[in-house]
């Protein structure tokens, strides 16, 4: 997280030489790097996450995230998890809401895509309905794109229909005029 923030600080600093506009940057990410991406959209200036790196120049404009695992609390008993939070649920479900972006939702979200695959076993399709619905709940613009046929490592290295999607998302969304978080 710190490096993402760190990166997009940097981006912002210096966008005009490279040619980019600092002020409508997206995050977009698949699996672990979806997750990271809608961590960094989601939390806010009071959040702890927040903290030491973060801040109004670390807020994406738009949040691509395919395969999310956006809600760490319904892995009860995952070992990658327990491994990546250094805990288990029972011994601190505070820790997994912290590192689930589904809690950190709010009105002032950036516009959201989500892609997944409809028979992905790995990380289920509930998890991507899930984080629209409480988007939606929210009123941050959102958009669910899911693909039918395909699991969590197909509709990443196969699909190319959930990419165009994506990038046609980001074109709409990017192409209004640029709001930085004050």
């Amino acid at each position: 997280m710190h490096d993402l923030q760190q990166a997009t600080r940097w981006l912002r600093a210096h966008g005009t030489d490279l040619g980019l506009d600092a002020e409508r940057i997206a995050g977009f990410g698949y699996s672990s790097g979806a997750h990271l991406v809608a961590l960094l959209g989601m939390i806010d200036a009071d959040d702890d996450l927040d903290t030491q790196y973060g801040g109004p120049t670390t807020r994406l404009q738009a949040v691509v995230a395919g395969g999310t695992p956006a809600d760490l609390r319904e892995f009860e008993g995952s070992g990658l998890i327990q491994r990546f939070l250094d805990t288990t649920l029972a011994e601190n479900p505070g820790r997994y809401a912290q590192a689930s972006p589904i809690t950190h939702v709010d009105a002032d979200d950036p516009p959201t895509f989500l892609y997944h695959g409809g028979w992905d076993t790995l990380v289920p399709a509930s998890q991507a309905q899930n984080m629209y619905a409480r988007l939606q709940a929210a009123g941050v613009p959102a958009e669910l794109y899911i693909v039918n046929g395909y699991g969590h490592i197909t509709l990443f290295t196969i699909n190319r229909s959930s990419i165009t999607e994506a990038i046609d998302f980001l074109d709409g969304v990017l192409r209004q005029p640029a709001v930085l978080a004050q």
